[in-house]
């Protein structure tokens, strides 16, 4: 959901990069949602729900994982903290607790 040069900055600032095998971002995406976001990204790597994670701080990015059927990873350090991640069960509150998070989800493939 965010812009490349944001997203990317992120993923090497904390050595993530290598986590992820493919990350799609807001600049130039056809999707009309953050579902169709997660969706695009399962049809584009061959991936299925059980193996896709949403990553996200809000509450929107819970539903569309929710609506996309496939786990969720909430940021509690993310803009909105801890207070929209309420029914989560993963819930990473820090960087580098993310990848852990991601591992206990059952996936190695990742939308962001």
């Amino acid at each position: 959901n965010g812009r490349k040069r944001y997203i990317e900055a992120i993923l090497h600032h904390y050595d993530l990069a290598d986590v992820f095998e493919t990350v799609i971002v807001a600049d130039g995406n056809p999707y009309r949602s953050k579902a169709e976001l997660i969706a695009g990204y399962m049809r584009i790597t061959d991936t299925d729900r059980r193996r896709t994670v949403m990553i996200g701080d809000r509450t929107q990015d819970s539903d569309a994982a929710a609506i996309a059927r496939c786990d969720f990873v909430g940021c509690a350090y993310g803009h909105m903290g801890r207070a929209e991640m309420n029914g989560t069960a993963y819930v990473a509150n820090t960087p580098m607790e993310l990848v852990g998070m991601i591992r206990r989800a059952g996936a190695r493939r990742c939308a962001s």
